[in-house]
């Protein structure tokens, strides 16, 4: 003030000193904001980080999980898991579905197994897999031919054994009738192979 030689002068310093006090009060004002904004901003930033690396370790466990369930179920995604559990249900239910028509099945034999002893059938398991043919004449008469077929060639055989024991017969009587010494037993051989032979027949 001293130097400054007018009142006008004086005032002009005044207000330039009033002007660089609000703007020093102002910036130390802005200052200590920032300072305040920088440290809620840091402690914001570690928390981030907190979560940030609880998310990682998180991610890293559920990926190892997810790779040892895949290894275990040998698949390499979710879809192809997805789709081989769904061809899991399938094959499940087809599963109870044969088990309920097998039980269906035994049921409708042990039933088809009675009609067919009420009527007087001897063998009634052979009906099992020709039942078509009791209800559809044209299977009857394939079951027919067949049944003719096999008697034919069972009677055959009977005839051809038939033969050949007849033939062991007179082969052994004509062995005796060379060796009279021995005709006693080859006798009782005959005998006994002809009761047993009555009653297998029987």
């Amino acid at each position: 003030m001293m130097i400054v030689e007018s009142d006008s002068d004086t005032a002009l310093f005044i207000i330039v000193s009033l002007l660089a006090a609000i703007l020093s009060v102002g910036m130390v004002a802005i200052l200590k904001v920032t300072e305040r904004n920088v440290l809620i901003t840091e402690i914001k930033l570690n928390k981030t980080i907190g979560l940030l690396n609880k998310i990682k370790i998180k991610y890293i466990n559920v990926s190892n999980t997810l790779d040892y369930e895949y290894s275990k179920f040998g698949v390499k995604s979710a879809y192809e898991l997805e789709k081989k559990f769904n061809l899991y249900k399938e094959m499940k239910e087809e599963q109870n579905r044969m088990l309920d028509m097998t039980s269906s099945l035994n049921s409708a034999e042990s039933d088809l197994e009675d009609i067919l002893r009420k009527l007087g059938v001897y063998d009634t398991h052979v009906w099992f897999g020709r039942v078509k043919a009791l209800i559809n004449p044209k299977e009857m008469v394939e079951v027919r031919h067949e049944l003719n077929t096999r008697r034919y060639k069972l009677r055959q055989q009977i005839e051809y054994n038939e033969k050949r024991i007849e033939e062991a017969k007179s082969n052994i009587k004509n062995a005796t009738l060379s060796n009279p010494e021995h005709s006693d037993g080859a006798m009782r051989v005959i005998e006994m192979y002809e009761k047993r032979h009555s009653r297998v027949a029987k």
